[in-house]
């Protein structure tokens, strides 16, 4: 009951903070990620972005506003320091991590011979994809399907929080070797340009972006101030369709292969 009364309060104050903004609260179906309207001086990445929330997942809500989650050892629910020298702070652009996350979703299935990883992320880059770098920051959303030990020819139905398949392909075919590999981003990361627009992740510049309809979170236990500690797998809550699950399904042998329901989420709230 307390983590519920706790996030209700905790999103609540994010919707009037909108508000304040000038920003407001967006329902999932709209399918809008929006800016919060800062723009952080210490490395030109935008603070944080207003996600839409799935109502029906959070009690009436409709917009959690989350922020840069970079990794340090006082904020482990950011993941691991992947800043080139873990030994120091993080300062930008001499030890800067090559990427960081406002929102990230994984799931992962080992069995037998199969692997499989789905990735679902708004996330901070440059343009390179390498190096920390001012003036090519980037940001996007993603939706990765990597899956080995397939039937090779065979169609599969991947089914996650955020529909089937891709964007522009429900049903996936596993090639000669047995796999299904496929990425889709969308923002800056799907077209490189000049200078990126960070707004470029809301639907009339990146019509296809699935995660513009809402975020996961942790179904229960939430740390404070986080969608999740950004490490263990668990359960959640938030699929705009009802689907909080990762499901490989062989439509040529009509069987499902395999099916999770848990997820390491990280997401970093406002404070």
């Amino acid at each position: 009951m307390a983590t519920n009364i706790f996030r209700k309060t905790v999103l609540t104050s994010l919707v009037a903070l909108a508000a304040v903004l000038g920003l407001s609260p967006v329902p999932a179906s709209a399918g809008t990620i929006l800016l919060d309207g800062f723009i952080d001086p210490n490395n030109s990445f935008p603070t944080g972005y207003i996600f839409p929330l799935n109502p029906n997942a959070f009690g009436g809500l409709t917009s959690v506003h989350l922020i840069q989650c970079l990794p340090s050892n006082s904020v482990p629910q950011c993941g691991p320091l992947t800043q080139p020298n873990p030994n120091q702070p993080i300062s930008f652009p001499n030890n800067f991590p090559s990427e960081f996350f406002y929102y990230l979703a994984n799931a992962k299935i080992n069995s037998g011979g199969l692997k499989a990883l789905l990735v679902l992320s708004t996330q901070g880059a440059f343009a390179n994809g390498n190096l920390a770098i001012p003036a090519q920051q980037v940001t996007f959303s993603r939706l990765r399907i990597r899956i080995s030990g397939l039937v090779a020819g065979h169609s599969y139905r991947i089914t996650h929080p955020y529909g089937v398949g891709t964007s522009t392909n429900p049903t996936l075919v596993a090639d000669s070797s047995g796999s299904i590999n496929v990425t889709e981003d969308y923002g800056c990361g799907a077209v490189i340009e000049p200078t990126c627009d960070f707004s470029s992740l809301t639907t009339d510049k990146s019509p296809h972006n699935p995660l513009a309809a809402g975020i996961l979170e942790w179904d229960t236990n939430r740390p404070f101030g986080f969608i999740g500690d950004g490490v263990t797998p668990h359960t959640v809550t938030g699929s705009p369709n009802n689907t909080n699950y990762f499901e490989i399904f062989d439509i040529t042998a009509n069987r499902r292969v395999a099916i999770t329901t848990l997820f390491t989420v990280m997401g970093k709230i406002a404070p």
